[in-house]
């Protein structure tokens, strides 16, 4: 059970909490308080001895999701990471990560094998992406984390030139996140510019009409 799955999760982590079913009550309040939990977006309970309604959210809801990691109600959610572009004398980078990729392929596709959409996702989909998640946060991993297994397993069956690729796309980022927050501030800059020209034009319109309103009795 969800109780249950949080338990196990919170005692292997060795954090003792007393209202671990009050977890998403406190998810669904964060949420609502960001203004992205409607109503209807949420299931009802049947009401209680006293005549109360309680609701709960059925699933993950994405814009929650949003506002939990940080990003406001609006904000487009961006990893820089997604923009790198893989040489094309690589390859099937999917092939790198997972060398064994094309026989898992060809046994689901065997007389015997897994028919289910969750297999081809898997084999497909989730392991193609995840491959490109590796290689990508890889630029990181090995410059932050030179030591750690996993850095050295990525050294090891990545191509010789990329520790110098991964260098060079993490002094673009870098760039690139440069650049886009000046634009964000170039865009808040505007926008708070045409704020105060509304309110002064507003202004303006009101003085005017005051003036006439006391021509008028004069």
């Amino acid at each position: 059970s969800h109780q249950t799955a949080y338990k196990v999760l919170l005692a292997a982590a060795n954090v003792t909490w007393c209202k671990v079913t009050h977890l998403w009550k406190a998810g669904m309040e964060s949420g609502s308080a960001a203004g992205e939990l409607a109503v209807d977006e949420m299931a009802t309970m049947p009401k209680d001895d006293k005549g109360k309604v309680f609701r709960y959210a059925t699933e993950l809801f994405p814009p929650v999701m949003r506002v939990m990691a940080g990003f406001t109600k609006g904000d487009k959610y961006f990893v820089p990471r997604t923009s790198i572009e893989f040489p094309a004398e690589w390859g099937s980078i999917e092939s790198l990560i997972f060398p064994n990729i094309q026989t898992w392929r060809a046994q689901v596709a065997s007389p015997r094998g897994d028919k289910s959409k969750a297999a081809h996702d898997f084999l497909f989909c989730m392991l193609p992406f995840l491959a490109q998640v590796v290689v990508q946060d890889g630029i990181y991993w090995i410059d932050e984390f030179r030591d750690h297994p996993i850095s050295a397993l990525i050294l090891s069956i990545m191509p010789a030139d990329y520790e110098r690729w991964a260098r060079d796309q993490r002094i673009l980022l870098k760039e690139h996140l440069v650049a886009r927050k000046e634009s964000r501030v170039s865009e808040l800059n505007a926008a708070v510019q045409e704020s105060y020209d509304i309110i002064r034009g507003e202004q303006s319109a009101m003085r005017r009409e005051q003036k006439e309103q006391k021509e008028q009795t004069e």
